[in-house]
């Protein structure tokens, strides 16, 4: 049996025509997490290209970056229907503490 992924360190995107779709590793990780039971991780999310492409597909994603614009941007762009299923967190890989103790749901902060 194949491990499930947890982690997706994120390279998503090339930018094709001036547009940033994911890269095909990116988007084979978005729909296994359609049918996963477990919540897909996006660290370095930016602009949340993978993000938004896994919740489309009915998962659920924990969105970390270190940028607090680049989250909020994120949120604007997460459909209603999604919120439910999406955590962002402001952090960086040398300072994340992989326990996720403090999440952001929407735009408040969830401890």
């Amino acid at each position: 049996m194949t491990p499930r992924p947890l982690l997706e360190l994120n390279q998503a995107t090339v930018v094709k025509n001036g547009v940033r779709v994911l890269d095909s590793l990116s988007l084979k990780f978005a729909i296994y997490l359609r049918s996963a039971r477990l919540e897909g991780l996006d660290v370095g999310c930016g602009e949340g290209v993978a993000t938004l492409a896994a919740l489309a597909r009915g998962a659920r994603m924990v969105a970390v970056d270190p940028d607090l614009a680049a989250l909020h941007d994120l949120l604007a762009r997460v459909p209603g229907e999604q919120y439910r299923r999406v955590k962002v967190r402001q952090d960086s890989i040398p300072d994340m503490d992989f326990k996720f103790t403090l999440l952001f749901r929407g735009h408040r902060r969830i401890v």
